[in-house]
């Protein structure tokens, strides 16, 4: 039997027309769109097809976007008899594997991108550049940090982002504190196909 798996974007992702062409043919992804505008109190959908740019590209509107997107075009693929037997996804992308597979509600991981969207404007951040080819990010951030301090590794080898509450830090703009514990804390259940994490390649399994 053939192994498939969902793979979810991550932000960077978004254009202007995203998910129109689902919503158009397919009512069950119609009905994923409407619940998302129902569950936001705006027109998430219209941003997504018509934009604008500007509006769709701000990390609060994105990264839902790209979650209902995702979702639908997985509800059309399971409609049809496709199924996954692993998912995942990059950053907000793991969100959308999770819905998709039934580990986290439709309505609360909407909700919980959208905050996630908004909060790392104002969460302070520490960066590090590790210089030593032999010496891992993480074993970097161990030796720097004192335990307990939570931390993202970026897609960069050499280049670590500590997000947290940690004083006299700087501040750093972009997406880089998105993958972390802090702006990221939900309790998942049990999933229908096997997740794997961004962050730590653990799994969650059925």
């Amino acid at each position: 039997m053939s192994r498939i798996a969902f793979l979810f974007p991550g932000q960077g992702s978004q254009a202007v027309g995203m998910g129109r062409s689902l919503a158009e043919r397919y009512p069950e992804a119609r009905e994923v769109f409407e619940r998302g505008d129902q569950v936001l109190g705006f027109p998430l959908s219209t941003l997504c097809f018509e934009g604008p740019i500007e509006e769709l590209t701000r990390t609060e509107n994105t990264q839902p976007a790209l979650l209902v997107t995702s979702v639908a075009a997985a509800r059309v693929l399971e409609r049809r008899q496709i199924h996954a037997s692993v998912g995942a996804g990059h950053s907000a992308g793991e969100f959308a594997a999770h819905v998709a597979a039934g580990s986290l509600s439709f309505e609360d991981g909407l909700l919980l991108i959208r905050r996630r969207g908004v909060k790392p404007s104002s969460a302070p951040v520490l960066s590090i550049w590790t210089l030593s080819p032999v010496m891992t990010p993480s074993t970097a951030v161990m030796m720097r940090l004192p335990p307990g301090v939570p931390t993202t590794i970026t897609g960069l080898p050499s280049f670590v982002t500590m997000v947290g509450d940690i004083d006299d830090s700087g501040r750093l703009p972009g997406s880089t504190r998105f993958c972390s514990p802090c702006t990221s804390p939900y309790r998942l259940g049990t999933p229908a196909f096997t997740v794997k994490s961004s962050i730590s390649s653990l799994s969650s399994t059925p």
